[in-house]
Order: structure tokens, then sequence, then C-alpha cells
């Protein structure tokens, strides 16, 4: 299977329509899927756009793509991961196919996840875990995990995922591929099962930065910043640096060389607002009344798993002030970060503190105590779901267990371009020393 620049070289170079080959992909998937990473197949979608479509100036158009079981496709179930009423279609499409149709890419089918997005695992007792192409023993992550499997098992060359406390990045990382958590834009998510109208992202995922670029500029349609060539890079000296594995602190260590190397500058920032202040518990404060809000209008027309009704019946122990308190130490930590990227074009940290872990592991100790293994994952990428500002995880060249563990990088709002600018001098850089 192709990437996307190849792709687009075929098609501009070689004379290749869509049509001769988007069906490899559509076979590829309905034979080929060992690591489960689809739930619905739209075959006949496919037939009829390639049908309607016609070529276009857009060098985009033709491309494969998969989206996560969450988003609305005219006529065809939306599973949530989930039990579902095989009676109950959606009569329109979300907004995100919407702009996908109308860029010419070519949808070939929906993909599995965590049930309703609600945990950063890969673990589905319906449809079936996702399981990791890089290595089946360790977790593919959650809960945009069968979206990151499919293009690291080269299903697609780039798919559509979730973020609402790290759903896209963490099982990019996971699965040693990129994955984007863009700016904060509300008007992409209608015709999206939600968790958090104030946290919920789009996310983007592909094998490489250049071809997440290519995906990005297409959809986006708001003037990026322009970016330049050595920047000032901000390393936390607080939050962001404390519990992490051995792994991960050496990696970063090789990863502040790397970017040395490249020409750049390194400088510390102070994060120690996100001391002050318990992240998840305020993510929680806002997500969870916000989930149970949208939810409770179905809960006696669709199909729940036991934890998620638990989860709804928790949100009522969340008072007004819990909510509005949590709101406002979220206004809090994004001015703060506002101000930090006053001095530094990006922000560096790891994407998780730990390495990627295996299936079984539930639980992490460290300081004596014991922490549930989603909310150490989370720690790093659920504070910019709370700032809004656009965030990428890429493989760091740092390999364990035959994954390249993530690092992730954070720009100001609507810079997107300065970090596909860094991410892909990034990747070259990694493949040229490594």
């Amino acid at each position: 299977m192709h990437s996307i620049q190849e792709l687009v070289s075929l098609y501009d170079n070689e004379g290749l329509e869509p049509v001769d080959i988007i069906y490899d992909y559509i076979n590829n998937i309905i034979n080929n899927d060992e690591f489960n990473t689809f739930i619905t197949i739209t075959k006949n979608k496919v037939v009829k756009d390639i049908a309607k479509y016609h070529k276009k100036a857009n060098k985009i158009y033709g491309i494969p793509i998969s989206i996560k079981d969450i988003y609305d496709i005219e006529n065809y179930p939306t599973t949530n991961g989930y039990l579902y009423d095989k009676s109950d279609y959606p009569s329109e499409s979300s907004n995100m196919v919407k702009i996908l149709e109308a860029k010419g890419f070519l949808i070939v089918g929906k993909n599995n996840l965590t049930p309703y997005s609600a945990t950063i695992t890969s673990k589905n007792n319906v449809h079936g875990d996702v399981i990791n192409p890089k290595n089946r023993r360790f977790t593919a992550g959650g809960s945009s995990s069968g979206s990151a499997a499919a293009v690291a098992s080269n299903m697609v060359p780039c798919a559509i995922g979730s973020d609402t406390s790290g759903s896209t990045r963490i099982p990019a990382s996971c699965c040693g591929i990129v994955g984007l958590k863009p700016t904060y834009d509300k008007d992409v998510s209608f015709g999206m099962t939600p968790i958090s109208k104030t946290l919920d992202h789009i996310g983007l995922l592909s094998r490489n930065v250049k071809d997440l670029e290519i995906v990005f500029n297409i959809l986006k349609v708001k003037d990026l910043k322009t970016s330049h060539k050595n920047l000032t890079i901000g390393i936390p000296t607080e939050y962001f640096t404390e519990n992490i594995d051995i792994e991960i602190n050496d990696m970063m260590k090789a990863v502040y060389t790397n970017f040395k190397n490249m020409g750049h500058s390194l400088v510390p920032i102070d994060t120690n607002i996100l001391k002050k202040n318990n992240i998840n518990t305020i993510s929680r404060n806002i997500g969870t009344p916000e989930m149970t809000v949208h939810h409770r209008k179905y809960i006696n027309k669709k199909i729940y798993p036991e934890y998620l009704k638990k989860t709804f019946n928790k949100s009522q122990s969340i008072s007004s002030i819990d909510y509005l308190s949590a709101k406002e130490d979220c206004s809090k930590i994004k001015n703060k970060f506002n101000n930090i990227f006053q001095a530094v074009d990006v922000i560096l940290t790891p994407t998780m503190p730990i390495k990627v872990p295996r299936i079984e592991v539930d639980n992490v100790y460290y300081k004596g105590l014991n922490h549930d293994i989603e909310d150490v994952m989370i720690k790093y990428t659920t504070v910019f779901n709370l700032t809004g500002h656009p965030a990428i995880t890429i493989p760091s060249g740092y390999v364990t267990d035959d994954i390249s563990q993530g690092i992730q990088l954070i720009a100001s709002y609507n810079s997107e371009s300065v970090l596909f600018d860094i991410a892909s001098s990034y990747e070259d850089f990694i493949n040229t020393n490594t």
C-alpha cells in the first residue's frame, strides 16, 4: 500500500485514477485486517463516490481514508464500538464526513474503538480488541485505537480519530505513527458522538509527517502562521519531568540532543501551574457532566456498557460549583500557556510518562501509590485538550519493545504549520541518522 505522497505522484505523473487503486485497499481490508481495525467497510459508498466525483485541481482527490466509528455516515450504522439498533441509521452525515467528501477523499470504512470513546485502552468486548501492529503484546492505545492501527498496518494511508484527553495522540504513540490534535474547533463536531463539547477535538493520523500535512492543509480553511527554520523549544521544568519511566527519561535526553544538533534552541519554561492543579480532575469535572448531558436523552433508546452507566450516575456527584471551578481553572491554564508561547515557538514533552504498556497492565506504582494506567497514560496529553492548543505526537527514534516511543510537540493556536515544520525536519533527521 502507498503513502499519500506516492498516491499523489501516481495520480499526477503516472496517469492513474482512483478507480485503479481503491479496490486494492478495499480488498486488503476485507482479507487482511488481522489487527481488527475496522467495524464497517463502506464499499458501496466508495463505488458511488467514485462515480459521482470528477477529477479536480485538488491533488488530494481519490485518497483512501478511514474514520473512527463515532462519525455519522448517511445510511451506515454508527456503532460507537458497541451494540446498536440496526434499524436506526443516521439520515445525515457528520460535518467531518461532509468535509472529507467535498475534498475528494474516499472513505473506505469505519474504525474500531473502545466503546463510546470512554477509555484509553484498545479493549472492546463486542467487536474484539484492536491489536497493536508493532507488537501484539502491547496496547494499541485508545480510544481511536482502530484508526491508529489501520494506519500502522497499511490498511489506509490516513485516518480520522477524535481526541478528548489524548485519544488520537496516545494510540498514535503506541502504534509508532504520527497523530495530530489540531487547534480546538467546535464547528467540525456536528454528527460526531461527543464526550465533551469543551474538550473534544478531531484527530488526524498517518505514517509520516508529510502525509499528515497534506491531509491537514486540504481540510483546514483557516490561514496558518508561517514557520521559520531555527525555533525556540520550551522544555518544561515541572510536571512533564516527574515520575517518568527510565526508558522515557533516556529517550528525552537523546531527543534533546537531536534537536540541538538540528540547530534549535532549548530553553526551560515554568509549568508549575500544572502541579498546583489536578489536571485529570479538572478534565473529568468538565467532561463527565457534558458527556452525561448528551447521552441522558438516549439512555432508554441506546445500549450502553454498564461501566458507562455508572459514569453517568457518578456525574450527579459533580456539582455546578465543581464544573464552573474546573472551567475557571481551565482558563487560567490556557492563559499561562498563551504567555509561554510569547517566548517560545513550540513546547516539547514525552507523549506519555511511561513507555507503551503491555496489554494486561492495569496499574502503575510510583511514590508508594497505585495509579490507574489510564490516568497515567493521559497525564501529558489531556493538558492540551484543556488549553485547545495544537499538539502532534511523532516517533522519537528511541525504540523499545519494537515501538518507537512518542514525543509530543505543542504550538500556539493555529500554528500547525510550525508543528509540521519541526516535526518533519525531526523525522528526516532520525531517518538520516539511525
